[in-house]
């Protein structure tokens, strides 16, 4: 006996939607890991950048290696979320 075609109008197993799995729970936990790191290398950042540019125009020591620096934390932010608001 001939088993039946599935129309293409059918959802694939794997694609239905099942509310709470372990699956979608780990996902929702690495998803706030990864959103609550990108916030601290952004906040980072922003400390980095006014060490560069202090307001009282002091002399920066080794504003190369500030510079490496604030760039990694913005490039770790630019992969790890590329559309954050602090961005």
């Amino acid at each position: 006996m001939k088993r039946a075609l599935r129309s293409s109008s059918a959802a694939p197993p794997w694609s239905r939607s099942t509310s709470n799995t372990p699956i979608q729970a780990a996902g929702r936990g690495l998803f706030h890991t990864q959103e609550r790191f990108c916030n601290r290398y952004l906040s980072e950042a922003e400390e980095l950048i006014r060490k560069l540019h202090p307001e009282d125009d002091s002399n920066i020591q080794d504003a190369q290696g500030l510079e490496r620096q604030l760039g990694l934390l913005l490039y770790r932010v630019k992969i790890g979320q590329p559309r954050s608001e602090g961005f």
